[in-house]
């Protein structure tokens, strides 16, 4: 469309008093006019006081003699980017955007999120941390689903889920969001500034460092320790020869997954580690033996997602759980 002149012109008014409608919202039976930066949306103060109280409250302010006007309209000028409002916007007109199940930017999820937070868009606030939640689960099974696969978007970054959890008070993302970005090396994570990774505040990228610590050492003395090196089943085995257990190398290679780093969890098996270094050795252990292991395997995966929410100040999973219903019900309260 092209620009319409301002019946106004003030400091805060478009080079040469003009606004740029809006393609997709400026509707001609709208009654508002929300301007961000140059562009217009005409809209209806209806539906955005019915999701919203903040502009409820806006709009019952009414309009001051002298004010900016439209065709009729009120007009209000916002603080917000025109990209971000007018997908704010299609969140809004829209049933079910952004659409469940689809790939969304997580950049843009966060921004859309600090607008639904700052208008008080409950439902919306819902909808986002729910998509959040499951691109950063609270269940180990959920690292690995499909349903994650199907919304992973192109510019996923852990550390900036840690942020968003952080900035907008979304305890349930937390966790996860800590456990993918510890996969980082350490210069990564204090020195990684891609374009998605660029708002991520030096204490979240403080605070992954502090968690990864916490987690490889938990990992380490209380997880590892007992479940390998003193679990004599590993070390010997009286069932078959050839088979005399694993060699101590083999078993330290076992705790260096899990305690060097932390992404054993999603991708090193044991066995797979061993039939890349000791082939030889693969064909010696007797079934049995790596029965053993892998139960042991998965007694070690199991007690290191347990570990996760410790390792970032919770209790346990369900303290997790309880603090994003505390969240839920404070944001209901205020909308």
């Amino acid at each position: 469309m092209d620009a319409i002149p301002s019946t106004r012109s003030d400091d805060n008014a478009p080079v040469g008093g003009a606004l740029v409608p809006d393609k997709d919202f400026w509707l001609t039976d709208g009654n508002v006019v929300l301007i961000c930066e140059s562009v217009g949306y005409r809209v209806h103060q209806s539906i955005l006081s019915r999701h919203s109280n903040v502009f409820k409250d806006m709009f019952a302010v009414g309009t001051a003699e002298g004010e900016e006007t439209f065709e009729g309209c009120v007009t209000l000028r916002l603080h917000d980017s025109p990209e971000d409002f007018a997908f704010l916007l299609k969140a809004l007109y829209d049933l079910r955007y952004p659409p469940y199940g689809t790939k969304i930017s997580l950049s843009r999820l966060r921004r859309l999120l600090l607008l639904a937070n700052k208008y008080l868009l409950e439902e919306l606030r819902s909808q986002i941390i729910e998509h959040l939640r499951v691109l950063f689960p609270s269940k180990r099974s959920g690292l690995t689903s499909m349903p994650r696969a199907l919304v992973n978007p192109d510019d996923f970054s852990p550390l900036l889920g840690i942020q968003i959890g952080q900035e907008s008070n979304v305890p349930a993302i937390i966790p996860s969001a800590f456990l993918c970005a510890a996969t980082y090396g350490v210069s990564e994570i204090l020195g990684s500034n891609t374009r998605e990774d660029q708002d991520v505040s030096f204490q979240a990228r403080q605070a992954c460092l502090k968690f990864k610590e916490t987690l490889l050492e938990i990992a380490d003395k209380e997880i590892c320790e007992p479940l390998i090196w003193k679990n004599g089943e590993l070390l010997y085995c009286d069932d078959t020869e050839p088979c005399e257990g694993f060699p101590p190398q083999a078993l330290h290679d076992f705790g260096a997954i899990y305690t060097r780093n932390t992404n054993g969890i999603f991708y090193i098996k044991f066995r797979e580690l061993i039939r890349q270094k000791y082939a030889e050795k693969d064909a010696l252990v007797c079934e049995r033996c790596w029965a053993r292991a892998e139960v042991v395997e998965e007694k070690i995966r199991d007690q290191i997602w347990e570990a996760v929410p410790v390792s970032c100040g919770f209790k346990d999973w369900a303290a997790v759980e309880e603090a994003q219903t505390r969240t839920n019900e404070d944001g209901m309260s205020e909308s």
